[in-house]
């Protein structure tokens, strides 16, 4: 019988250990056979990596001698991740299997063969802090260099891991304390994340120096983010009074979002203020925090960033202001291009938003969103997130006007079309991003296996077109205008809503509000543009840019953003109508296929004769949905969809209506729908008479369809 259909059963033997079951399948078989069966293909995980994986070594040597290869690879699981591309060796010794790994090396195997993501075995046993095998590894020639895929060494995977006898050992033999990764973070920094102090000691002790990651964080900023005050404690003395008073700063803001606790903040904020003094005298005289840019004063409501005991005295009391004081604080000294900042951010809108205060959520979300797209790389899953996080708490207060249509609404937690239309025109423009991507600079940011991109953009179809959908239901609820401008949907005019707020309340960052200030007016400029609709790329493409983000649509027109979108779209095959038209139970998807949005789309131009890779035109998907609307397969005829149109299961939208509708059709009017050419079309097809090379190309992209 053929090696590969006992490779099963060689593979579970292996798994378990069974020794004698494995002799009883092996013993006496060709060598050609044995090679087969325990060496490929590659698709799968060969069974010396899995007794090696459980740590068999009297089956891992059984298996070498009958020629299993020590250098084959196949995917492991480890606390519930999987590795890719796992040799031997490396399975062993990240399981903490020392008599196994002794077996593999005194067979002849590779020391430093990496995983796919060019992990060493070292690196696997530092991960666990199996120090025995770390001791026999290095003493049979392992490379403590070789990093990982993200530059990641065995000396740091111990310290972030807190394995301090692994970390000791390392420094013993000489691995480089100083050594950063390819986003500049060294063991130090792993060692603060972790909260470490043995380590940091330990590291400080072999030359390892406060340097700054990529995103000029060093690692007492990092003990400060984390909340790990016993290491800022300890890295005080190699820092200078200002990183000191910052680190101070950060750690209070920690504990106001992180832990929740304002009485520790103010108590750091406190130890801050010893520094003022110090930082003047350092700093020659200078010691100016500078503000935030007007965009962020604007969306913090014009705070200003506590800096001594009289100004903390008159918020620690305010748990509003003092939550506002941890996103100033954190944005100054991080940066506005750093994640915790839009991390925190977003939180933070969450929380006004399940407090009822809508208005100050999306004023935070719209900020956050404008930072990711104006430094994140196109498509970034956390971009992607910021826009499920709009969509999601859309259609959670429109559901909530539904379930409680008179409960009296404050204008702050009304939802209004402009916000809408502005996330949405912010999510076609982040497709035209990607669109327009540089492809060697994108690869380079996206490591292989770490997103699906494919997916991500498929996903990212079915969100705007939510969104389009989501628009008509913001529509027909918005019926109580303040004031308005004019918003066009296709042919028509709508008049949308703007709430507008007492400018002079207590608590409002609403930039509306802001509008007739002088101080705002050299911003807005750049908002509000003579020309209201934007229609050139290059124009569009300025958009991430840093200013106060656009209150009103820049495209009052919403017929011009979705042809934007369906151009792209079909550019990059994702097929708009077939989305539209397709059944989901998930969030604002549970409301297709939608009329509306397919009514959009054919107005945007979107073809309704392209197919999917089974041959279906997008009538074919909504005649195949349990339960299709005649109202939307009527809408699609007559936009010219082809009824006789055939998949590749010879299929016809005919025989679905047929099929779906039996009995209910007697009224139809078919003839209104079948032409002369889709009949022509159909029949060569049907009866294979050829075609190609005789009749004009664009007829023969046609007949495709048929």
């Amino acid at each position: 019988m053929d090696a590969m259909n006992y490779r099963v059963i060689i593979f579970n033997a292996a798994k378990d250990g069974k020794l004698e079951r494995l002799k009883i399948f092996l013993d006496g078989r060709p060598n050609d056979w044995l090679d087969n069966c325990l060496n490929g293909p590659s698709d799968t995980t060969p069974p010396l990596v899995i007794a090696a994986r459980n740590g068999y070594s009297d089956c891992v040597k059984y298996l070498i001698a009958k020629g299993a290869n020590t250098s084959v690879t196949g995917v492991v699981t480890f606390d519930g991740e999987t590795i890719q591309g796992a040799p031997p060796l490396w399975a062993a010794a990240a399981a903490g299997h020392l008599e196994t790994v002794k077996a593999l090396i005194e067979s002849g195997a590779n020391i430093n063969q990496t995983t796919s993501t060019n992990s060493t075995p070292l690196r696997g046993a530092c991960y666990d802090g199996h120090l025995e095998i770390v001791r026999y590894l290095v003493e049979h020639g392992a490379n403590i260099e070789i990093a990982n895929r993200h530059g990641h060494t065995a000396l740091m995977i111990a310290a972030y891991r807190e394995k301090v006898d692994v970390v000791k050992y390392l420094l013993e033999v000489g691995a480089d304390a100083k050594r950063a990764s390819s986003k500049g973070n060294t063991a130090l920094h792993d060692a603060a994340e972790a909260g470490s102090v043995e380590v940091t000691k330990l590291l400080l002790e072999h030359g390892a120096r406060m340097e700054k990651d990529e995103y000029g964080v060093t690692p007492l900023m990092s003990a400060s983010i984390l909340g790990h005050a016993a290491v800022i404690y300890y890295f005080l003395p190699y820092a200078s009074y200002r990183e000191r008073r910052d680190a101070w700063k950060l750690l209070g803001a920690t504990m106001v979002d992180k832990r929740m606790d304002l009485s520790g903040a103010t108590t750091c904020w406190r130890n801050s203020f010893e520094y003022n003094s110090l930082v003047k005298l350092q700093s020659g005289g200078e010691d100016e925090i500078n503000p935030l840019n007007e965009v962020s004063r604007i969306v913090y409501g014009y705070h200003e960033e506590v800096n001594s005991e009289e100004k903390l005295e008159l918020i620690c009391t305010d748990p509003e202001a003092m939550r506002m004081q941890a996103l100033i604080i954190r944005e100054r000294i991080l940066g506005d291009f750093h994640p915790e900042v839009h991390y925190y951010a977003r939180y933070r809108g969450a929380v006004y938003c399940d407090l009822g205060r809508l208005d100050l959520a999306i004023d935070l979300w719209l900020h956050v969103l404008q930072l990711q797209q104006h430094y994140l790389f196109p498509m970034h899953p956390n971009t992607l997130s910021t826009f499920v996080a709009f969509l999601e708490t859309f259609a959670m207060v429109i559901e909530d006007t539904l379930i409680n249509p008179f409960e009296h609404r404050l204008p702050a937690d009304r939802l209004n079309l402009e916000t809408v239309l502005v996330v949405y025109e912010r999510a076609v423009l982040e497709f035209e991003r990607y669109l327009h991507r540089d492809e060697e600079l994108h690869k380079e940011q996206i490591l292989p296996g770490e997103t699906d991109i494919n997916q991500d953009l498929e996903n990212f179809r079915d969100v705007l077109l939510q969104f389009i959908h989501l628009i008509n239901r913001v529509i027909l609820l918005d019926s109580q205008p303040s004031t308005s401008i004019n918003i066009h949907l296709n042919d028509e005019l709508l008049t949308a809503n703007i709430p507008v707020l007492n400018p002079d309340s207590e608590r409002n960052i609403n930039p509306t509000n802001f509008i007739n200030k002088p101080e705002t007016q050299t911003c807005l400029s750049t908002v509000f543009c003579s020309h209201s609709v934007v229609t050139r790329l290059k124009e569009r493409l300025k958009l991430p840019e840093k200013t106060v983000y656009p209150l009103r649509p820049r495209c009052p027109h919403l017929l011009c953003n979705v042809r934007r979108l369906v151009q792209i779209l079909e550019h990059l095959h994702l097929f708009p109508v077939h989305s539209a038209c397709q059944e989901s139970d998930q969030g604002e998807g549970k409301h297709f296929p939608s009329h509306f949005v397919v009514d959009r789309l054919i107005r945007a131009g979107a073809d309704l004769n392209v197919k999917n890779s089974d041959g279906n035109t997008a009538l074919h998907i909504l005649l195949s949905t349990a339960s299709p609307r005649l109202s939307i397969v009527k809408l699609l005829l007559e936009a010219g969809a082809p009824l006789l149109a055939r998949n590749n299961m010879g299929i016809t939208c005919f025989d679905l209506m047929i099929q779906k509708f039996n009995g209910q059709l007697q009224n139809f009017e078919f003839a209104k729908f079948i032409t002369l050419k889709q009949i022509a079309a159909n029949f060569i097809r049907w009866h294979g008479i050829p075609y190609k090379d005789i009749i004009p190309a664009d007829i023969e992209k046609y007949l495709d369809v048929f």
